[in-house]
């Protein structure tokens, strides 16, 4: 078996060992996090219905805004516990020793704490927004999305897709930096990468001439203004600058990969 190629079948094999060995740990993240959601869903329909049924749209906003904040911040957490498997040395020797390929190993930890997190949490609000809603006899929140005139035309579907890909994006970019500053620093990686983001706000605007930096982009913005820019046009260029945003999304994540390897390299020089 060479563990210098990348193998799926090894990456998947990875995985499962990984959520296996952190059974425990993962199934009481998913408990606290369903039973937050639940609560604070309980709370909300508590205050809306049953006593008014008018109130039912204000709880559709409450329940919206407060998942997402919520998914906000659980994307971030989740995101700093990518690598938590090489918070200590006994840790990190087990890792390193493992017959697996670096980007497997790397991927192995994506698979189960970004992607598998946010599978997660999606299902955890769709559920507690059901059950706090079964348990006054009102309508989830979910059920107000109107899938009927999403769907009846093509300028819908679009708009609704855009709409989706940009909270979506969003939400990645936040739990990307977390990422990479889970592969920098595994062990108190969340308050680690807090105070440096907290620090960059700080320091960027004083290093950086960022007043010029926007007055730059606005004026040059302004040079488009009254144009008669064809329809077809400005959606081909939204699109062009979503799918740049999201290429931008994979850059960071191509960061973290190359933080993360390299990690793995001082560390075996270390344990020479």
């Amino acid at each position: 078996m060479n563990s210098n190629s990348f193998s799926w079948a090894r990456m998947w094999a990875l995985t499962r060992r990984n959520a296996i060995e952190n059974k425990r740990s993962l199934l009481m993240a998913t408990g606290v996090i369903f039973g937050l959601i639940l609560l604070i869903c309980i709370l909300i329909t508590k205050t809306f219905a049953p006593y008014d049924y008018s109130g039912h749209d204000s709880r559709t906003f409450s329940v919206t805004m407060v998942c997402t904040w919520f998914a906000m911040i659980a994307a971030q957490l989740t995101g700093s516990l990518t690598f938590r498997s090489y918070n200590s040395k006994a840790r990190r020797i087990s890792n390193m020793m493992l017959p697996a390929a670096q980007s497997e190993k790397f991927l192995a930890n994506i698979a189960i704490y970004v992607v598998g997190g946010n599978i997660v949490l999606i299902l955890c609000m769709l559920l507690g927004d059901c059950l706090s809603a079964i348990m006054f006899g009102i309508r989830p929140a979910v059920s107000y999305i109107p899938f009927s005139q999403i769907f009846s035309s093509a300028e819908n579907i679009e708009i609704a897709l855009a709409m989706g890909l940009s909270g979506l994006l969003v939400a990645l970019f936040a739990q990307a930096l977390y990422v990479i500053g889970s592969a920098l620093w595994p062990k108190y990686s969340f308050a680690k990468t807090f105070v440096a983001l907290l620090a960059l706000q700080i320091i960027l605007p004083i290093l950086l001439p960022l007043d010029f930096i926007g007055s730059a982009f606005h004026n040059f913005f302004e040079l488009f203004h009254g144009w008669d820019i064809p329809k077809a046009t400005m959606h081909v260029l939204a699109w062009i600058l979503m799918g740049c945003l999201y290429a931008l999304l994979a850059a960071l994540y191509f960061a973290a990969w190359q933080i993360f390897k390299r990690t793995q390299v001082i560390q075996r020089f270390k344990m020479k």
